[in-house]
């Protein structure tokens, strides 16, 4: 409102100024012009208005009326005012002058507000004009040393938010000490939103040294988290990871670096980003486990990369039997320990390709090596070698060897290894599937998976150690006729020494 009344004349003696439209009166009018106007509908007035006094009504014209005499023009002229102007036009109503009152004057001889002398004087009326514009001008001299004498303080914290959320322009420069501007922030912090509190947190980081700005960010957590964002949204990586140093948060800067890193296009640069991460971002003692982990990574794609090279110009008959669909560099540690077992299974120990390198490179365990291993010999059609890698040193040792807590640690599930058997393969070797199933411990486990996969002998020795002659007359149905398995269940069902139940 105080804005409103610096521009607009709103006393009474300003109402000058207020008028609009054609009427409102300037000093470039001509006055001459205005005072002739005036005279003109002054004479009007006189002329057409009647007096307080009888009128005569016209009456309808007959044979013996009098015609009317038509009106006198000397009548209606009164001076030299009206001189040159012609005759004036007949008025409406005639007038009986011998009823008129004798004490009422046909024209007043005081002044008033229509008459001559009340109109200004040229003089008078420039005098009035230089008046108000002179009034005008000291109204905005004044208006104009109060803005010059605000534009230097900083307007009140709660409209500053207000603008801000707003999206409305604000100028935050005007809040020049700490206090103002830490109780800015407060503010926009006490007002939730994320975009206010990110543009008064990017002012103070421009205008305060970096100690103020560091305990800023550690004393108010909402502040530090829209920055950090804003960081990772917009920011270079240097900028991010120095604020996650500043504020303490060394495992937030080291994970953002590992991630930068692992995102990279290429395997040459995202090893370079990684051997620069972990000079700079995995020093903290708390991160050994991390940091251990990415030196055993970095030399798996060393190895890799060796591995690579000799392989790139072998053409030997394993290559062209089981080409290779994708380059070895770059691919996790399973698929390296596959690779290294599919194409590098006979290479001694101490080679760099061999399967027993590449495990105690990649931290792998006995288990895991056994499981890949076979999955890579069972596509090669290797059974010995399957037999071999599942020997007392290996599964089928540890199961008959083991008791309940070594089968735990050690026991890989017999169905899954048949599941793996036979998905690599058509039809594996009937005796090695039987001396697999005998390994297990009990005949329930045995003879469910026997049924499963069409081991008759094993069905056999099962159902005869149950008992269970109606199950094996059963499974006897399912055989195809006049088939070896299908003679050695009649035989078992024709067998008069057995017991059944």
């Amino acid at each position: 409102m105080a804005y409103h009344n610096r521009f607009n004349f709103d006393d009474p003696q300003d109402s000058y100024w207020n008028e609009n439209g054609s009427a409102a009166s300037s000093i470039f009018d001509d006055i001459r012009s205005k005072q002739e106007s005036a005279r003109v509908a002054l004479d009007d007035l006189f002329a057409e208005t009647p007096r307080p006094a009888q009128v005569n009504t016209p009456k309808p014209t007959t044979s013996t009326a009098r015609p009317q005499q038509p009106p006198d023009p000397n009548r209606y002229q009164h001076g030299s005012g009206y001189q040159g102007r012609g005759e004036r036009p007949t008025p409406k109503f005639m007038l009986n002058e011998p009823e008129l009152r004798k004490d009422v004057s046909n024209v007043s001889i005081a002044p008033s507000e229509c008459s001559f002398s009340s109109l200004p004087s040229e003089s008078q009326q420039l005098d009035l004009d230089f008046s108000r514009l002179r009034a005008e001008h000291r109204k905005l001299q004044r208006h104009c040393e109060a803005l010059r004498a605000d534009r230097f303080r900083p307007p009140d914290i709660s409209e500053t938010i207000g603008r801000l959320f707003k999206n409305e322009p604000v100028s935050l420069d005007l809040y020049k000490s700490k206090k103002d501007k830490l109780a800015l922030l407060d503010a926009a912090i006490s007002f939730v939103d994320g975009n206010v509190i990110l543009a008064v947190v990017i002012y103070i980081q421009r205008t305060v040294s970096e100690a103020i700005f560091r305990e800023v960010l550690l004393e108010r957590p909402e502040a530090a988290e829209e920055y950090v964002q804003y960081l990772k949204d917009w920011g270079t990586t240097e900028e991010l990871t120095n604020v996650f140093n500043v504020m303490g948060r060394t495992t937030d800067a080291a994970m953002y670096d590992f991630k930068l890193a692992m995102g990279a296009k290429t395997v040459h640069q995202r090893m370079a980003q990684l051997k620069k991460a972990l000079v700079a971002s995995f020093l903290d003692p708390r991160l050994s486990a991390e940091q251990t982990q990415i030196h055993r990574y970095i030399n798996i794609v060393d190895r890799q990369q060796q591995i690579e090279v000799a392989d790139s110009t072998d053409r030997s008959k394993k290559f062209t039997d089981f080409p290779r669909h994708a380059p070895l560099l770059g691919q996790p540690a399973i698929h390296t320990l596959y690779y290294a077992c599919l194409y590098h299974y006979d290479s001694p120990p101490t080679s760099p390709d061999s399967p027993q390198q590449i495990q105690d490179l990649c931290g792998l365990n006995e288990k895991q090596l056994v499981w890949v291993s076979v999955g890579a010999l069972v596509k090669q059609n290797r059974w010995p070698d399957v037999e071999r890698s599942l020997s007392p040193r290996g599964l089928i040792g540890a199961i008959t060897r083991s008791t309940g807590a070594n089968l735990k640690s050690n026991y890989i599930p017999m169905d899954q290894l048949m599941r793996l058997i036979h998905a690599e393969s058509g039809q594996p070797p009937k005796d090695l599937i039987c001396r697999l199933l005998r390994s297990l411990p009990t005949p329930e486990e045995r003879l469910m998976l026997a049924e499963k996969y069409m081991a008759t002998e094993v069905v056999i020795e099962c159902t005869q150690q149950m008992k269970e002659r109606q199950r094996l007359e059963v499974y006897t149905n399912k055989l195809p006729p006049h088939s070896s398995d299908h003679y050695k269940a009649l035989a078992a069902l024709n067998n008069s020494g057995a017991k059944w139940k």
